[in-house]
């Protein structure tokens, strides 16, 4: 009899011309999954050929669909994989699993519903990972889904996977069409119009959250900041989800709205309602330092290098608790004519890699602007 510590995984995954990225996703699970359900939903390349090659040697069932929706596409292949697995894992077929996997397997009979920390880059968020099987949840949203009662009312009660999480790539084939943003934002407008916003579901934040997210992705900063403003002040579904809203609404006001007394007032309300994220204490640096206040903004910097990540499932910029940290507090070095101890951190931050190409560059001249302000003390000495 199998042992409860490691019950039967099924992992589940909808498909769509996902040729060049799906092996690498379905190999990142043999560790972890029993058998596996994929329905593919109209590939015009060699999608499928490729999940049966690599899937020959393992227990698996491949559907061939029309296209019904996000939701319920999932849902089609949830039905599926319920019927050969007490555990169903969901994963995307651009993205691809990463950590111990007998460790994660061994704690899925601790809940009925799991999510994990997905990446990309240093960004951090949580995803529904796995539901028991006999659980009455479906799928629900027309983007970004996310689980929720048979009955629309509830939402499972997931607990977090500990040494296991995905990592988003964004290499799939809805990253190669140029309309995507604009879809999610159309058909999240579309959405919006149908849900009633007194219903204490998590459904209408949900829908306003990801609307302004993809707002934001579009470029469209005036309406992305209405939308995260309206989700801010939604005061239904999650409340780190309402917090991140209003830490985006400030700053891309900041883009717009440079009033330097207004900004550090909201950074500093920020830091008061969740005083664990660093995030709002590098802005409001940002705003010390452009204020000339070098010494204030060191200070706020050196507070976020040690303080440690929490555990919150929304939006945590990871980099934030260690090289943009250090980062601000080399710029305050820098600017206080500290040019051994700037150079230091930002070669520190270099070892650690993932910054932007913009990022890399600006730290290469300000390392070789360092030596050349050091060499000219010396000289002058």
């Amino acid at each position: 009899m199998r042992s409860r510590r490691t019950p039967l995984v099924c992992l589940c995954m909808i498909v769509r011309d996902e040729e060049e990225v799906v092996e690498r996703a379905l190999r990142s699970a043999f560790d972890f999954a029993d058998y596996f359900v994929l329905v593919d939903t109209g590939s015009t390349d060699e999608t499928v050929t490729r999940v049966r090659q690599v899937l020959v040697e393992r227990p698996h069932t491949v559907l061939i669909s029309a296209w019904k929706g996000f939701a319920e596409s999932r849902n089609e292949a949830l039905a599926v994989a319920r019927q050969h697995g007490e555990y169903v894992v969901f994963l995307d077929a651009d993205d691809y699993f990463s950590g111990d996997a007998v460790r994660a397997k061994a704690q899925l009979a601790a809940a009925r519903a799991w999510v994990c920390f997905g990446y990309q880059g240093w960004m951090r968020h949580a995803m529904t990972f796995a539901v028991h099987r006999d659980e009455p949840f479906h799928w629900s949203g027309s983007r970004h889904e996310f689980l929720v009662g048979d009955d629309g009312t509830q939402s499972p009660d997931y607990r977090l996977l500990q040494d296991f999480t995905v990592r988003y790539t964004h290499q799939g084939a809805r990253s190669r069409q140029s309309d995507a943003w604009r879809n999610d934002v159309n058909a999240l407008t579309d959405e919006m119009e149908r849900v009633e916003f007194a219903d204490t579901t998590t459904r209408a934040a949900r829908t306003m959250f990801y609307r302004a997210r993809s707002l934001q992705a579009l470029g469209d900063v005036d309406a992305a900041i209405i939308a995260f403003q309206r989700r801010a002040e939604f005061y239904n579904g999650d409340e780190e989800e309402r917090w991140y809203s209003e830490l985006s609404a400030t700053r891309l006001l900041e883009m717009q709205r440079p009033d330097r007394t207004w900004l550090i007032t909201k950074y500093t309300n920020l830091i008061i309602a969740r005083p664990d994220r660093a995030e709002p204490y590098l802005d409001l640096a940002r705003q010390f330092r452009m204020s000339g206040r070098f010494h204030e903004a060191e200070k706020l910097g050196m507070h976020c290098g040690g303080m440690s990540i929490p555990d919150d499932w929304v939006q945590v910029d990871t980099a934030s608790y260690s090289i943009h940290a250090w980062d601000e507090v080399a710029v305050n070095c820098f600017h206080t004519a500290r040019f051994d101890a700037a150079a230091k951190l930002w070669k520190l931050s270099q070892l650690f890699g993932s910054q932007s190409c913009a990022d890399r560059a600006r730290i290469r001249h300000a390392v070789a602007d360092c030596a050349r302000n050091l060499k000219i003390a010396k000289l002058a000495c």
